[in-house]
């Protein structure tokens, strides 16, 4: 690779990349050799006779190396663009993946114009904040709680709030949402966000490789049936969702039914399921009440 241009090292690398039968090659090299450059797109067009540094050859070569052994490219610069701010990863974090964005609209369209009011938001799972922070940015004057159980992942979503100027809207703690007595002492949100793990245990070592190798195992295995974490939130919203409070979750793009049954047997109506961009489930969104209230509203 030394004294070879960037425009010889990006054709090498991409060509790599689609002999190892990485769908993503030519983007994959580009993303990789941008951050070994330190250049935008619109300067490595401008430089593509440029040739790299010895040092740059190395790094380029490491990150090579990584990408060939399934390594995400996410993972390799440790972050992710996400509804279109980035978010720093870390060991102990999901990669947010373009399917979550689907939750983001739904909240936002359940809200309607009271996305412009004040409002309280608990994120139940945080990872790398990316939830709790973009619906902070879309909803000007909301403050948000962010929990989660792995400690690298609060610190993760703590610089990313700061990073996103939103650390005096967002408070971030190490929490586990299973301690009920604990959470309770948040006092109740208007909003109930949560991207929790849902795969079944016994799914786990189909999941592609970039997912089962490098993303937490723990932020990942929902159990048996993949409705562990789901069960556990739902004995927790009596405490602390306001009256009329939305709830939106992610779920698995076959779990809309056990979602609503779960939903029913917990005493919510009014339950909803969004569509994902490919047109498979991928959000439940229901609101704080049951069906014997509106009955008696009703009557």
């Amino acid at each position: 690779m030394s004294n070879m241009s960037v425009a010889d090292i990006y054709k090498d690398t991409k060509d790599i990349f689609a002999a190892a039968e990485i769908e993503t090659a030519a983007l994959d090299a580009r993303l990789l050799l941008l951050d070994v450059l330190g250049m935008t797109r619109e300067e490595w067009v401008a430089q593509k006779d440029m040739c790299l540094t010895q040092a740059q050859v190395q790094k380029m070569q490491d990150y090579r190396t990584r990408r060939l052994a399934g390594e995400p490219v996410s993972r390799i610069l440790g972050r992710r663009g996400f509804y279109g701010a980035e978010f720093l990863l870390s060991g102990g974090t999901l990669d947010p993946r373009p399917d979550t964005e689907t939750l983001i609209e739904t909240v936002l369209q359940e809200l309607g114009a009271r996305k412009d009011a004040p409002f309280r938001l608990l994120d139940l799972g945080t990872g790398t904040g990316c939830i709790a922070l973009t619906l902070l940015n879309l909803c000007p004057k909301a403050e948000a709680v962010a929990v989660d159980i792995a400690e690298d992942a609060v610190k993760t979503a703590r610089e990313n709030a700061r990073l996103l100027r939103m650390e005096e809207r967002c408070n971030v703690h190490v929490l586990d949402w299973t301690a009920a007595e604990v959470v309770k002492k948040l006092g109740r949100f208007d909003v109930v966000v949560s991207n929790p793990p849902y795969i079944r245990s016994g799914d786990m070592d189909g999941l592609s490789r970039e997912v089962r190798e490098f993303d937490p195992v723990q932020a990942l295995d929902g159990g048996a049936d993949g409705l562990d974490c789901y069960r556990d939130i739902f004995r927790l919203l009596p405490a602390i969702l306001a009256e009329e409070g939305l709830c939106a979750f992610e779920i698995g793009y076959d779990q809309a039914d056990d979602l609503r049954r779960l939903c029913e047997e917990s005493g919510f109506s009014d339950i909803g399921c969004a569509k994902d961009l490919a047109g498979r489930d991928r959000c439940i969104f229901f609101r704080h009440g049951n069906k014997e209230k509106k009955q008696q509203e009703t009557a």
